[in-house]
């Protein structure tokens, strides 16, 4: 072998594929080392001349292809093909379970030169992220179903929610009209000593006063000489929830009497017109009729 054929023979067993080259006679004109290793050939199928169908032979007779019934017909159907000299590829499984490609281009000089690639692994990844794909796409799917299940529980939730709405509209609208029909003025007082509920009938009880107070202070609503009299009164409510104070009218309007019931955060009022006592006869006693608005204010009621 000359000194450029071993140098193009040695460039060639570098290769990680396995490569042969057959002339027009199929016969065999070059191989690298690779290629006996891959199909594990005898010395004499690698050696330049060695024919195309021997080396099938070879394989074919040794179970290279599977279990082959007629191996003449196998043997004959792949010389007729290689002798077409048409580009192909192909991937198969080898009987020892690895996966090779095998790719055939034709040569301008006649022949054909024919790469070998062991693709097991290639083939082994692949099916690991189609694996992992679909067990992603599954996920996917089982999160989407879990979404829509949570979406439909938020929903009937908030269903719900607005129905306490409503009916706490409706309880409040009731009660706001139930008040206005008392013959009172029921008042709320917050702890920064404004209104924040009133039936606004407070001029039927104190004629010139406002009838909208809501967010006004008491001292203004009540004025400065009223105020400074039942301060002490409101202040003692406010600062002791558990008290129960009498005062009279007369603080406000001679010969009237008063009485706060202090709650947390507030103290309210209830100021009965004078002469209309059908439940309380007796104008001495504090009228008890005004319920208390929540846990947020106290209500302070005046009796007449």
């Amino acid at each position: 072998m000359s000194s450029r054929a071993s140098l193009t023979q040695a460039g060639l067993n570098l290769i990680q594929q396995a490569l042969t080259i057959y002339d027009s006679d199929l016969k065999l004109a070059v191989c690298n080392a690779r290629f006996a290793e891959l199909f594990d050939l005898p010395e004499h199928l690698t050696r330049p001349g060695a024919t195309f169908e021997e080396t099938i032979r070879h394989l074919v007779t040794r179970g290279e292809y599977g279990p082959i019934s007629d191996i003449e017909a196998a043997i004959r159907d792949r010389v007729t093909t290689a002798r077409a000299f048409e580009p192909h590829y192909m991937e198969r499984t080898r009987a020892n379970g690895r996966t090779i490609s095998v790719e055939g281009a034709p040569l301008a000089q006649g022949g054909w030169v024919t790469v070998y690639t062991d693709i097991t692994d290639v083939r082994a990844q692949e099916q690991l992220l189609r694996t992992r794909s679909e067990l992603l796409s599954e996920e996917v799917l089982t999160r989407s179903e879990e979404l829509a299940a949570t979406n439909r529980r938020l929903a009937s939730a908030n269903a719900a929610l607005e129905e306490a709405r409503r009916e706490l509209v409706e309880i409040e609208a009731r009660t706001r009209t139930t008040a206005e029909m008392v013959p009172a003025h029921i008042a709320r007082v917050g702890a920064d000593r404004r209104y924040t509920f009133s039936n606004n009938r407070l001029p039927d009880v104190m004629p010139g006063r406002p009838s909208s107070v809501l967010g006004m202070h008491i001292a203004d609503t009540l004025g400065a000489q009223a105020y400074d009299r039942v301060r002490p009164h409101l202040e003692a409510a406010l600062d002791e929830p558990r008290q129960h104070l009498r005062v009279h009218r007369r603080d406000l309007v001679p010969a009237h009497p008063r009485q706060l019931y202090p709650r947390s955060a507030g103290t309210g009022g209830l100021y009965p017109q004078p002469g209309r006592h059908r439940g309380n006869p007796d104008p001495r006693r504090p009228a008890t009729d005004a319920a208390a608005r929540d846990g947020g204010a106290a209500d302070l009621r005046h009796g007449a």
